[in-house]
Parts: C-alpha cells; sequence; structure tokens
C-alpha cells in the first residue's frame, strides 16, 4: 500500500509539472517572459533532468537576452537529446556573445545532421555576409533557394527571400 501511494504521488508530481511546463511553453508564444518563468518554476525539479525542461528555461533566457545562461540550459537538453534545433540555439547564443568560432562549428553540426532545415543554413548565410565572404554567401544563398521544401511556411518563404535579396544585391553590384 505505501508502495502504491509512493507511485501515485510520483505520478501527480509528474503531471503536474508536465503542466506547468506547457504552460510555460504557451507563455513563450505569446511572449510573456513573467509567465513562462513562474510556470518553469513551479514545475517539479523531478522533471529538471529532462529535455524539454532545460530547451524551454533556455528559451526563456534567450528571450531575456541572457546568452550565457541560456547556453548553460541549452547544453543540459542538449546532453540528454543532441538535435540540430538546438545546436542552432545554441549557435545563435554563440553569436550574441560574439563566438562566431563556436558559432560556426554548431551551425555545421546541424546542417550536416539534417541538412532539411532551412535556418541554420539562413544564419550561416547571413554570417558569411557579415564577414564579407561573398563565395561562402553565395554558395549557402543557392543552397537555400534551391532546397525542396517539406512543410511551407512563412518562415521557409522568408529564408528563401532573404537569399534570392542577398543574389539580386551581388548580381547588381557586379553590373556596375
Amino acid at each position: 500500500m505505501v508502495v502504491f501511494c509512493l507511485v501515485f504521488i510520483f505520478i501527480s508530481v509528474q503531471g503536474y509539472s508536465q503542466t506547468q511546463l506547457k504552460k510555460s511553453k504557451g507563455s513563450l508564444i505569446n511572449e510573456d517572459l513573467i509567465g513562462g518563468r513562474k510556470y518553469l518554476n513551479k514545475s517539479s525539479r523531478f522533471i529538471a533532468t529532462s529535455e524539454f525542461f532545460h530547451n524551454i528555461s533556455g528559451d526563456i533566457y534567450m528571450r531575456e537576452k541572457k546568452y550565457n545562461q541560456a547556453l548553460k540550459e541549452y547544453y543540459k537538453a542538449y546532453k540528454y537529446a543532441p538535435n540540430p534545433k538546438l545546436a542552432t540555439k545554441m549557435a545563435v547564443c554563440y553569436i550574441n556573445l560574439n563566438n562566431e568560432k563556436k558559432a560556426f562549428s554548431k551551425l555545421y553540426y546541424a546542417v550536416n545532421h539534417t541538412p532539411s532545415l532551412f535556418r541554420p543554413y539562413y544564419i550561416l548565410m547571413s554570417m558569411y555576409s557579415k564577414q564579407g565572404n561573398k563565395q561562402k554567401t553565395i554558395e549557402t544563398a543557392n543552397i537555400i533557394i534551391n532546397k525542396k521544401i517539406k512543410i511551407d511556411s512563412d518562415e521557409v518563404l522568408f529564408y528563401k527571400n532573404k537569399a534570392l535579396e542577398i543574389l539580386k544585391s551581388y548580381q547588381n553590384e557586379n553590373k556596375k
């Protein structure tokens, strides 16, 4: 009976914590950082070992422009579930911390492990352009433009349009 009660309590705490994490994610979507932090803090430390917990926590820090704290959380999440989307978030933190070398490393990981993602290519293209690396910028822009769209979204169309703009600007530059 005691074991049953302990299991029931544990499951209840887990369920409550998952609900708080989902509310935290919903707050992030609505740009409510205070609400997101509140729900995250209410979630149980039992699930502080989950990728989802650390990912959401990192997202909140990122929105607050606390890039070092975001990186710490993303690395914890990465330990549980390494994936290209997390690597891309980490790269954005490194860019904001002026560490291009580590940003490039994370972006290369992302494009090599999931070439179908557009965001890492877009960030790479932007970094190459900022560096003045015309050849790499054009190569990456062409990859974005020629990449097949798996799921049509405004985000993907934005990346493709930006890549086209960059190519057109270089073409106009060559005409002069």
